[in-house]
Parts: structure tokens; sequence; C-alpha cells
């Protein structure tokens, strides 16, 4: 294989915790292969005229120490052979405009993932293209209106969650009758500015919830999150533990019912989150979870993905 020039959108560098990164380990196999590895963020992008570079900054990797960067220099990111989307949400303005700009070489450079589909598809929204495995869910603007809709409901139990957050960040778990009830909607929404997501409460407590990897909407590997004894989120950053998970057969099934959809959208790279047998998102931003299913099955999941993009790589 011939020598690549790989470049990857990231968050800043210094927030990084490599033996835990995806993003690190994907990139640690690019170097292995002695391909040129980049990083620049979304600010390093520069628009003139039709052509588009970005203040890219040469990187290698240490296995203690991480990326170890050199002084950034501005690029034609045309000239890249390929790169990969890693920046984590909130799926914000700056996010969105990034991907804007990404177009501009999105048929000239092999992007993983395609930003018009990262900016196409909300990773909670995204469930409910698939009624058959999502939640009850209700999204909506005012808290009158969500109230009114969780009435008609037998649904006693609802977690609120923001659209654009990450991490399980403003997610809270409510029931019906919470005497504040509306506070707290109005709380999410900011007052009616904003849409909020109420999904219906999973019980998982004791097996958390399942995070799938998929390379071009086929299984990668799998892993469980399971929640602390202080919060029913099964995030990493609020205390949840990683532990193994196969995929079982009905999961396989829904999996080949996602596959045209994200193919369509060019979304090589993704991770779907069940509760029980429910789709509650499909991660198509940064999806997390290499470092763990390694751990674990003691495989080497970067390789595949790698191979992928090698495949697929523009010259």
């Amino acid at each position: 294989m011939s020598k690549f020039k790989v470049a990857f959108l990231l968050n800043p560098l210094k927030e990084m915790r490599h033996k835990d990164d995806t993003s690190f380990a994907l990139m640690q196999e690019c170097e292995r292969r002695g391909h040129d590895v980049f990083a620049f963020e979304s600010r390093d992008l520069r628009l003139h005229h039709s052509t588009l570079d970005a203040r890219l900054s040469k990187c290698r990797t240490h296995s203690q120490q991480g990326l170890l960067p050199e002084a950034p220099h501005w690029k034609h990111l045309e000239a890249m052979d390929a790169i990969v989307i890693r920046k984590e949400p909130p799926f914000d303005l700056d996010y969105l405009s990034s991907m804007y700009l990404l177009d501009f070489i999105r048929e000239k450079t092999f992007i993983m993932n395609d930003p018009a589909g990262v900016r196409t598809i909300n990773e909670k929204i995204a469930a409910i293209h698939f009624p058959k495995w999502a939640p009850n869910t209700i999204i909506g603007y005012q808290a009158d209106v969500l109230i009114e809709a969780l009435k008609t409901s037998k649904i006693s139990q609802w977690v609120i969650k923001p659209l654009f957050d990450k991490g399980g960040r403003g997610i809270t778990r409510v029931t019906r009758q919470d005497p504040n009830l509306k506070q707290k909607i109005q709380k999410r929404t900011q007052k009616s500015q904003v849409p909020v997501m109420m999904q219906a409460y999973v019980e998982h407590t004791r097996q958390g919830d399942k995070r799938i990897l998929l390379l071009d909407g086929r299984v990668l590997g799998a892993f469980r999150r399971v929640p602390g004894k202080r919060d029913f989120r099964a995030n990493m950053a609020l205390g949840g533990k990683a532990h193994p998970a196969t995929v079982t057969l009905k999961e396989k099934q829904m999996i080949r019912t996602l596959r045209p959809f994200l193919r369509k959208h060019g979304l090589w790279f993704a991770g779907i989150d069940m509760l029980g047998e429910s789709l509650t998102e499909i991660n198509v931003t940064s999806p997390a979870g290499i470092p763990e299913i390694n751990r674990f099955n003691r495989t080497r999941l970067e390789v595949p993905v790698i191979d992928y993009l090698e495949k697929n790589a523009r010259r």
C-alpha cells in the first residue's frame, strides 16, 4: 500500500485521553502503516473562493505521551488522501459550519463520515427513522404541548434529552406525575427556545446500555456500559463502567435494516446504542469504543477501519 496523507478533524488535542480514545487508536494504526497523520480543529479551516485549506499539525503517536504534534502549516485539504471526522458534539454552529466547509472537497477526497450525512442525521433523532426498534418518543419546544402528549400515553417514566449534546449531559429522568415536570421541561427547552426529546424510560440499571460499532453498516464489535450506583445514566463520562458484550441475532437483524440508511448518507463508521431491545441513538460524529472492545476481546478493531479507509481513499 502506498503512503497516504490522512487528516483528522478533532477537538483540541489537550482534551484527548489517548489510552481510551478511538481517534488515537485510528491515528496510531495509520502511523504504523507509514502514513502521514495530521490533526486540525474546525477553527483551522479557511475557504478562499472554492479552495479549502486547513492549518494542519503533523502528528506522531506515543503510547505513553499521546499525540506529539509538530508546528501547524497551511495546506490544501484536497491534497489529503483521506479525512476522518472525529470532532465530538455538541453539534453546534461551529460543528455545522465545519461540515458546510468540508462540502467543498467531498467529491475530491474521501471523508469518513460524509459531512453531508453528519449534518443531516441528528444522532438522537435518527433512531426514530426505525420506529419498530425505537422507544416511544416525543420531540417539541413547548412544555404544555409536551405534557399534553404525555397525558395521552400510558407510559409513566420518561427521559428528557437535549438533541445536540453528548456524554449524557442534560439528560433527566422524570415521571408523568412529577409536580415539577413543567419547570424541568422549561429548563431543558430554555423556555421554548430549543427542542428536546422525551423518550420512554427503558429499565437498564443492571444491564446498562450496549454500544455496537458498525463499519459500512456491518458489526465491528460491541461493549456494554453499566451505570454507577448514583446515576441511571451509563455514560462513561458520568461514572459508567465498560463490560464485554455480544451482539444478539435480533440486533443483527436490526442492523441489516439500518445498513442501507447508513450507506445512503455516507455514514461509514457509526455506533448504535441499545437499551434492552430498543435503539436509542445512532452515533455518527465521533463513535467511540474501540479501546474498550479491544481490551475485552483482544482484538485490534482499528485495523479493519483503516483497511476500509485505505480502500476508499481517492488519489
